[in-house]
């Protein structure tokens, strides 16, 4: 298992781990141990992606880099690391949550600074906690066992969802925050009985935000153990054209107070 130690990341071999990664790695559901920052307190936010993709560059086969991918147990602090802490690469969807998460004073900041300074205190997970098939590797050949695959499979089946509701259960558990972000509008939509595992339920409204779609999705999580989280959803800054982060700054501000 790799160490990161830095400033911004909790070291995961270290101090994070001997408190929380052997229980969380004894759910059977869960695949990816979340990130979680050096400053992440008790009560604080969750952000929840849906899901991670296996494209060609992790495998000669789609069946074979799925589960390269699912056999990294850090591939989600990698990610951050990569895209966040050390700036290797950009990515829609991580700077998207930077942005909408970042404190007033900092909007002005270089991305760096930015994405340092929120990811230093949250926690993130995906809540499909299976390999999605992705896409051929760019800019090589197409090899004949990637050739009919067009487009990212997407989470339809009701098990990977019940399934990953599970691990998201799981880590709340042992991160006990106070307020979740769901990052696309569907995953927000998952989070209902029909997917929840038994005991636990969900109220959510939507809302229409001038100038921005989808809707604004708001509610409360109820748990089997009488707690109530409460979450927001923002549309996924990867998928969706355009994204502008200021409109659904206020909203998402209180929700994650």
């Amino acid at each position: 298992m790799n160490d990161f130690v830095c400033e911004y990341c909790q070291p995961v071999s270290l101090e994070f781990e001997r408190l929380h990664d052997k229980e969380i790695h004894n759910e059977e559901a869960i695949t990816w141990y979340p990130w979680v920052g050096v400053d992440y307190k008790e009560g604080g936010l969750l952000v929840i992606g849906e899901s991670n993709y296996a494209d060609g560059d992790m495998g000669e086969t789609p069946e074979k880099a799925c589960k390269a991918l699912e056999d990294n147990v850090n591939f989600t602090r990698e990610m951050v690391r990569l895209f966040i802490i050390n700036r290797d690469k950009a990515n829609k969807t991580f700077t998207g949550i930077s942005n909408v998460l970042c404190d007033n004073s900092l909007l002005s900041s270089n991305m760096v600074v930015i994405g340092r300074s929120v990811w230093k205190r949250i926690a993130y997970m995906d809540v499909i906690q299976t390999a999605m098939q992705g896409l051929p590797e760019e800019g090589v050949p197409t090899p004949p066992a990637w050739a009919n695959c067009k487009k990212r499979q997407r989470p339809k089946e009701k098990k990977l969802w019940t399934n990953g509701w599970r691990a998201v259960l799981k880590v709340i558990k042992v991160l006990k925050p106070n307020s979740i972000l769901f990052v696309g509008s569907g995953v927000a939509d998952h989070c209902n009985p029909k997917f929840l595992p038994h005991g636990n339920n969900s109220v959510m409204h939507k809302e229409r935000i001038e100038n921005a779609w989808p809707l604004w999705r708001e509610g409360e999580l109820k748990l089997q153990d009488g707690r109530s989280i409460k979450f927001g959803a923002i549309p996924n800054p990867g998928s969706q054209g355009g994204f502008n982060y200021r409109v659904w700054r206020d909203k998402v501000s209180n929700v994650a107070k």
